[in-house]
C-alpha cells in the first residue's frame, strides 16, 4: 500500500521536475536534467558487517 503511494508520488515529481526544468530552460537558464540529478546524487551503499548480537543469538539457536 505505502509503496504504491511512493511510486505515484515519485512519478509526480518526476513530472514537476521535468516541467520546472524545461520551463527555466525556455528563460535560458542551464538546468541538469533529472537523470543527471540521480546520477550525481546516489548514495553508496554502507557495508555489510555481521552484527555481533545476530551471531550470537544464532549461535545460541543453533546449540
Amino acid at each position: 500500500m505505502l509503496s504504491d503511494l511512493f511510486q505515484k508520488q515519485a512519478l509526480e515529481i518526476g513530472v514537476i521536475v521535468d516541467k520546472v526544468g524545461r520551463h527555466m530552460r525556455s528563460l535560458g537558464y542551464k538546468v541538469p536534467i533529472l537523470t543527471e540529478i540521480v546520477r550525481y546524487n546516489r548514495l553508496q551503499n554502507p557495508p555489510v558487517r555481521p552484527q555481533p548480537f545476530i551471531i550470537a543469538t544464532t549461535i545460541t539457536t543453533i546449540i
